[in-house]
């Protein structure tokens, strides 16, 4: 009886950015991870009497089953941040792109049993053969999103933002999904007051 399981994994990715005008920056990011998998267990056709004595008639005539998967994950990513000073003490941060997803996974699966001779290792050469299970799953995300950041002397934050999506499993009744986004943030630590006040351990 032989096992035996074969892996392969391949991972890429590569990130291209480009400063403009000195204020706009943009950054192209994409990459994929692919693996594949190989299972089998196999019994050759036994000619040993013995063997086939303790076995039986049947399963000494051998079997072979596998079962092989893949995994396919794609990303790209396409962002543009446009970083303006205002005033002396009011800056503005103005963000946009676009984000496509992919994932895809594949399993097949196969069995047979009794071969009519000795030599003979393949799934067709098999007397009884299994009903084959072919299984394919696909999922495509495509994403856009706008942000903007107004910051005050570096210290007061006010952030607002939507994002759209739209993915296969959302069906046809629904193109796209938005979530909006709000948040205000206070860098604490860089108020004088604070500096005086606050115990060094913090």
């Amino acid at each position: 009886l032989k096992n035996n399981q074969d892996m392969d994994r391949f991972t890429a990715g590569a990130t291209f950015s480009h400063t403009a005008f000195g204020w706009l920056t943009t950054r192209l990011t994409t990459g994929l991870d692919y693996t594949s998998e190989l299972n089998t267990w196999f019994r050759p056709f036994q000619e040993n009497d013995t063997t086939i004595y303790s076995l039986g008639a049947n399963a000494a005539k051998g079997f072979r089953n596998e079962s092989r998967w893949s995994w396919l994950l794609q990303t790209t990513d396409l962002s543009a941040t446009a970083d303006l000073a205002l005033t002396p003490a009011l800056t503005s941060a103005t963000s946009g792109g676009v984000q496509y997803y992919t994932r895809e996974s594949s399993y097949l699966r196969a069995e047979a049993s009794q071969f009519a001779g000795p030599g003979l290792s393949t799934i067709s050469a098999a007397s009884i053969i299994d009903n084959p299970e072919n299984n394919h799953v696909s999922s495509h995300t495509l994403g856009t999103y706008v942000q903007e950041t107004v910051g005050w002397r570096d210290r007061l934050f006010l952030t607002g933002a939507v994002r759209i999506d739209n993915n296969r499993a959302f069906g046809d009744e629904i193109d796209f999904i938005t979530y909006p986004k709000a948040s205000l943030s206070w860098v604490l630590s860089e108020e004088g007051w604070f500096q005086n006040a606050a115990p060094r351990w913090l």
